[in-house]
């Protein structure tokens, strides 16, 4: 119904009426009542490909936070300290030990 109407009133919009979020790359949109729930799956995705990408790989961090979806340096570092207590660089050197 909302769907439709959206549709109606955009054209040029491409409105997707059974879709709970869009992943645009480096914008996660969402609306409605669960948005935030909604992108909560993406979200942890992205911070669990950040999580095994120093566990596995050598690569530099700027290319783990564009590999993961989080843009730059400075966003991995954040949220990967805020969810797992600690730097990307220091989680990479447990796995070294």
């Amino acid at each position: 119904m909302f769907a439709d109407r959206l549709a109606a009133e955009f054209p040029l919009v491409e409105v997707g009426p059974g879709v709970l979020h869009v992943d645009g790359g480096r914008v996660l949109t969402s609306a409605g009542i669960a948005a935030g729930l909604d992108l909560c799956l993406p979200l942890g995705r992205r911070l669990q490909r950040a999580r095994e990408l120093p566990e596995t790989t050598d690569l530099p961090m700027s290319r783990v936070a564009g590999r993961a979806g989080l843009g730059s340096p400075e966003t991995l570092r954040h949220h990967f300290s805020r969810c797992v207590g600690t730097t990307p660089t220091a989680y990479r050197a447990s796995f070294r030990g």
